[in-house]
């Protein structure tokens, strides 16, 4: 069973992201055909979603977005979001600071 989850954000390479998951699929032991198919799906959404994120980014809008990808053996999520994530310690110092 393949299981992984991609979050993307404004920088992510999106190249990169697709071969991490063509090897996570190869060695899940899925069929060839099956991983071309996951991955066409996974690198256009994934793409989709950053493209359209700097666009938004840039305009001073955010993005927050989920699609999952699932069949026989495979779940595949997809999630992206322009907003930068802060810690704990982000938030108590922010707090501190007002």
């Amino acid at each position: 069973m393949l299981r992984v989850s991609i979050r993307a954000t404004p920088e992510t390479d999106v190249e990169a992201e697709t071969e991490n998951l063509r090897q996570a699929a190869i060695g899940s032991g899925l069929e060839a055909a099956l991983i071309d198919r996951i991955i066409d799906e996974a690198h256009s959404v994934t793409q989709d979603f950053v493209a359209r994120g700097r666009e938004l980014k840039a305009l001073g809008s955010q993005l927050k977005a989920e699609r999952t990808i699932k069949g026989d053996g495979y779940d595949v999520r997809v999630s992206f979001d322009t907003a930068r994530r802060t810690s704990v310690l982000d938030r108590v110092l922010s707090a501190f600071r007002r």
